[in-house]
């Protein structure tokens, strides 16, 4: 499964993302432990991200410390063979939160 991220919008910043943040989470077919992209927070856009599996777990937080836009995702089911990428090589970090979701 490909995950795009379209924008992360205004989320509080803060260097280990505790405030506001998503997470992208995903357990691989027959694995037993849960596999974790960093924290994202701050504001980006355009960034993939490669799940091999056919779940993926987003958790996004946010406090009430401030307000924002939140964030926009695209997903688009791929034939497993296609994905490739391990977390850690997709995987980027994130700087702070502060927001809402959508």
């Amino acid at each position: 499964m490909h995950l795009f991220l379209l924008s992360l919008s205004q989320l509080e910043t803060h260097r280990d993302c505790n405030f506001d943040y998503l997470q992208i989470s995903f357990r691989p077919p027959g694995g037993p432990d849960t596999h974790y992209f960093d924290k994202l927070c701050g504001s980006s856009r355009g960034r993939l991200f490669d799940v091999p599996a056919n779940r993926a777990k987003l958790e996004f937080r946010s406090d009430s410390g401030s307000s924002g836009r939140g964030f926009k995702l695209r997903y688009n089911a791929v034939p497993a063979a296609r994905v490739v990428a391990e977390p850690a090589a997709a995987a980027g970090g994130g700087g702070g939160g502060g927001g809402g979701g959508s």
